[in-house]
């Protein structure tokens, strides 16, 4: 009866070895809800803007390396769309994110975004697989 209980025992520790280790290189893709953030709001005299913000990691992101036998560690965004569209004027673009591995997020911006005179409803999306968030901001330009 003991040899049994050794050897379940030992089941039971690898297990629990094999799924910490799996979840630790993992970082994305998890079953929660995309979401993303932006800028307030704000007032400028420029002519065109960039915004940036924070999103979670789309579905399918993963962390490599970070053992001993491999020390580098290297982040892959998951596939996702992220796109940003001026409701004054009809311009559109794409955002661009970052993963810093060191965070469980990225970090997002865009290139310049041209603007209208007066109020500018600038509204972000990102769109993974699984799901899609979305976050405005009002630029005023004066």
């Amino acid at each position: 009866m003991r040899n049994g209980f050794q050897l379940r025992s030992t089941v039971i520790s690898c297990s629990v070895a094999v799924l910490l280790f799996a979840g630790g290189c993992g970082g994305g893709g998890s079953d929660d809800n995309l979401w993303l953030t932006t800028q307030d709001s704000f007032t400028t005299t420029a002519d065109t803007t960039n915004l940036s913000g924070r999103a979670s990691l789309p579905e399918r992101s993963y962390r490599t390396g970070g053992t001993p036998a491999v020390p580098v560690v290297t982040c892959q965004v998951g596939n996702y769309t992220l796109t940003w569209v001026n409701g004054a004027n009809g311009a559109t673009g794409q955002g661009y994110p970052m993963w810093d591995c060191a965070e469980d997020f990225v970090k997002w911006s865009t290139l310049k975004i041209p603007l209208a005179l007066g109020e500018n409803r600038i509204t972000v999306t990102m769109t993974d697989s699984r799901d899609t968030a979305q976050s405005s901001v009002t630029v005023t330009r004066l």
